[in-house]
């Protein structure tokens, strides 16, 4: 047997490059978002927090000095404390225990965790006022954090790398199945092993073409199939040379069968032929015209 007659072989699909390249870009953005929504969760937010919390204690710790109760400023039941501030009326207050309010409301931001005894006991407040002080005085406390701030930032964290998890297990399910074309029967092997010819499908509609746009389209099984129940969907965007298989294969069912770009070319090529042909009858009738003008013109000069 010759080279020529030789029977082509069956071949295997493959990963869309443009697939894969979209794939890898969302997954690489979802994961970074979810770096980035932990770092700020753990490291920025909780940072940002605490000096703020250390600001609002410096401003509580220099109006106790000024007022001479620098020694009643340690709290050994810091979450007891709030709530028993929070149950009184703000007017009530006095200017020592709102600003006491405002240090234990920021120690509370949720995710925060610095709501107890060991940040608030404070075994020497004079010393603790000098340090903070020292600290602030040339930067000053940065704004304070929302409820929500971290929250949301863990939230982030958690949808993020969630959503990045489920499209890789995506991606490797896609990878792992490929479909088989055999170019001498124009059969097309399914992922599960299904195989479709031109004989399974409908003669009369062997694809839906409604969604070819979105690189969907659906084969039609001839009507009372023994295997092949319903349309068939088939993702031409993942897999490659799939959508070229899918053509071959309805062509082969139905010869008259045309895809959209067929059918465009086809309207352009009428198209083009009707404005030739309407050129071509203006110029007739121009010629026409032009003779009978002629025959007017030499019949007046005669």
């Amino acid at each position: 047997m010759t080279e020529t007659e030789q029977t082509p072989e069956i071949t295997r699909s493959h990963l869309a490059k443009t697939w894969v390249v979209r794939m890898v870009l969302i997954i690489v953005v979802l994961f970074a978002f979810g770096v980035w929504g932990l770092y700020d969760a753990v490291v920025k937010y909780p940072a940002r927090g605490r000096l703020h919390a250390e600001g609002v204690q410096l401003e509580y710790l220099e109006t106790a000095d000024r007022t001479g109760m620098l020694y009643d400023t340690p709290v050994f039941d810091p979450a007891g404390e709030l709530a028993t501030l929070k149950e009184r009326d703000v007017l009530e207050l006095s200017n020592f225990d709102r600003l006491k309010l405002d240090w234990l409301k920021s120690l509370a931001i949720p995710g925060l965790g610095m709501l107890k005894p060991e940040h608030t006991q404070m075994a020497d407040p004079a010393a603790e006022l000098q340090r903070l002080k020292e600290q602030f005085q040339k930067e000053a406390p940065p704004a304070g954090l929302s409820q929500f701030d971290i929250v949301l930032q863990w939230a982030i964290f958690v949808i993020c790398w969630g959503l990045g998890a489920v499209m890789l297990v995506l991606f490797v399910l896609v990878k792992s199945k490929s479909y088989k074309w055999d170019p001498a029967t124009k059969t097309l092997t399914m992922p599960g092993g299904a195989t479709i010819s031109p004989a399974d499908l409908d003669p009369m509609d062997p694809a839906d073409l409604t969604k070819w746009n979105k690189f969907v389209v659906f084969l039609r099984p001839r009507e009372g199939h023994e295997k092949l129940r319903g349309p068939i969907k088939l993702d031409l965007f993942r897999y490659e040379p799939l959508e070229d298989w899918v053509k071959l294969l309805v062509k082969a069912a139905d010869e008259k069968f045309e895809f959209p770009e067929e059918i465009k070319a086809r309207e352009e090529a009428e198209a083009v032929a009707a404005d030739s042909a309407s050129t071509a009858g203006d110029g007739e009738e121009a010629g026409e015209e032009t003779a009978e003008e002629d025959s007017s013109t030499r019949g007046e000069e005669v």
